[in-house]
């Protein structure tokens, strides 16, 4: 995963590539719900964001 933090005039904008191994683990995030999805590709994003402050 690939993430891109821009600061923005009201904060900052984060553009974010995923890259999966293979099309089962691709299809499992997507069948999950998005909320569960987006953390679990996210789970470090907090930490990243403190980092580049």
């Amino acid at each position: 995963m690939r993430e891109y933090i821009y600061p923005t005039t009201t904060g900052a904008k984060v553009n974010v590539i995923v890259t999966y191994v293979s099309k089962d683990d691709m299809e499992k995030i997507i069948s999950l719900s998005f909320k569960e999805g987006f953390t679990l590709a996210h789970n470090n994003l907090d930490e990243l964001l403190l980092k580049v402050k």
